[in-house]
């Protein structure tokens, strides 16, 4: 979120980050894509009998969901700071979700 936050920042200084070179819908997939990958771990987990470690990681779906429509409906800028904020609760809830049912498995 940083990285498109700062793109046209990053593109005058000729810095080389990932979303500098391949653009603000690669840098909205990439984000997509690793929030996506951690909800799908429960997959994983609940073929390996830990299914609260598997369920419970779901409540943070509805943040994840207003981060992803956040970055897409607003452009690259300060605002993403406030998006930024909730990606950080949201990895924050996420891993204590996870341990949680973990700990119940």
């Amino acid at each position: 979120i940083n990285n498109l936050r700062d793109i046209e920042q990053d593109r005058k200084a000729n810095k080389k980050t990932m979303a500098v070179r391949f653009g603000r819908k690669f840098g909205l997939f990439e984000v997509g894509f690793l929030i996506t990958s951690a909800f799908l771990l429960g997959i994983f987990w609940s073929f390996s009998q830990m299914f609260a470690a598997s369920v419970l990681p779901l409540l943070a779906l509805p943040i994840a969901r207003m981060v992803m429509r956040g970055l897409k409906e607003n452009e690259p800028g300060p605002i993403y700071n406030q998006y930024l904020a909730k990606a950080s609760a949201l990895h924050l809830l996420f891993g204590v979700l996870v341990s949680v049912g973990m700990i119940l498995a």
